[in-house]
């Protein structure tokens, strides 16, 4: 056979150089051209010298490709979607050049990608692949990714602050940014109760409880990274209750007029002593607990569980006295002294 081969250059710069291969027969008959990667012609005589058909395999047209993916987040795809034979032969990934940032390898037997981005990476990358039809005939695309930055990261948080006291914490301390880029520390939401404020430069939140409250309080928060993407994060403040403080039992004087000059015995309620008796909680109530020191005093218990504080027996000298103990809803006491004088008008 004889072979020949010629250069055919683009006109108008539409297209590069190329190189075309024509063979022919022992006669001289042209027999095939074959073109680069790899589409060709094939021309048949008969036995006449007659050119009886002629034969084209053409190249598959491979499309070029954009796709996205999160940073730090691989992403498989099929590249052939967009591309075709004109045989309508199956194609095959064949090769992936390895991108510059990242790398890309061919998946199920040629019939995907998938394209793993740098550590912390974002931004463009490409890279070209190559498809091949089953007459071998190859074309070349290429992919560009897009790779996207992601938003910081906001773990919840909880605090715990003691009642009626400010606290103020770093709820950025346990965020974190896929990418490592730095973290800012942009707003802070109106909380369920109390109120907050917020430093960017602490970075910092100071949560302040409304006067009286004790149980949880949340609210939110928003962290940005340079780029602008943002997450937000849940606070959850839980204030305690008010620590309780016992009651104030004072020492008493007091002072009761017998109805006839001659009586010897008193019975009855010896009131007063409480006035001075206070509870420092605001809407804490207290109540008698115990008395000793003097059996002629005694407490009276109602139906509905009020106490008294009675006497019953001999003045003697017209004094008496008798110790206290005054409680408070919580279990928390105080005691004090009741001196009581009797006297007759």
């Amino acid at each position: 056979m004889l072979y020949a081969s010629i250069s055919l250059s683009a006109v108008a710069e539409v297209a590069a150089a190329q190189t075309v291969t024509y063979t022919y027969d022992a006669l001289g008959r042209l027999t095939g051209a074959d073109y680069p990667a790899g589409a060709s012609t094939k021309y048949v005589y008969d036995a006449a010298g007659n050119r009886t058909s002629v034969v084209s395999i053409q190249s598959p047209i491979a499309v070029n490709d954009a796709i996205s993916t999160n940073s730090n987040t691989s992403k498989s795809f099929d590249p052939r979607i967009n591309d075709s034979d004109p045989q309508g032969g199956a194609l095959t990934i064949v090769s992936v050049d390895g991108p510059p940032v990242g790398s890309a390898i061919i998946t199920g037997g040629g019939t995907g990608i998938t394209y793993a981005p740098p550590i912390g990476s974002i931004g463009l990358a490409t890279f070209d692949y190559t498809i091949r039809n089953p007459q071998n005939a190859t074309a070349t695309a290429r992919v560009t990714v897009t790779i996207l930055n992601q938003g910081p990261v906001a773990v919840a948080d909880s605090v715990t602050t003691a009642y009626n006291t400010p606290v103020t914490f770093n709820p950025l301390s346990n965020d974190y940014d896929r990418e490592g880029d730095d973290k800012t520390l942009v707003s802070v939401s109106t909380p369920s109760s109390g109120s907050t404020s917020f430093n960017p430069a602490g970075p910092s939140i100071t949560y302040t409880p409304a006067n009286g409250f004790s149980g949880a309080a949340t609210f939110t928060y928003v962290v940005a990274d340079h780029e602008g993407a943002a997450g937000t994060g849940t606070v959850t403040v839980a204030v305690s209750p008010q620590a309780n403080s016992p009651p104030v039992a004072n020492n008493d004087i007091l002072y009761f007029m017998l109805d006839n000059p001659g009586n010897t015995h008193f019975y009855g309620e010896i009131y007063g002593w409480r006035q001075n008796d206070y509870d420092p909680d605001a809407g804490d109530v207290i109540f008698l607990d115990s008395i000793s020191g003097n059996s002629n005093f005694y407490i009276l218990t109602s139906p509905s569980g009020g106490k008294t504080l009675r006497y019953s027996g001999a003045i003697g000298s017209g004094h008496q006295s008798v110790n206290y103990t005054i409680a408070d809803s919580s279990g928390a006491t105080d005691s004090a002294r009741i001196d009581v004088y009797f006297y007759a008008d």
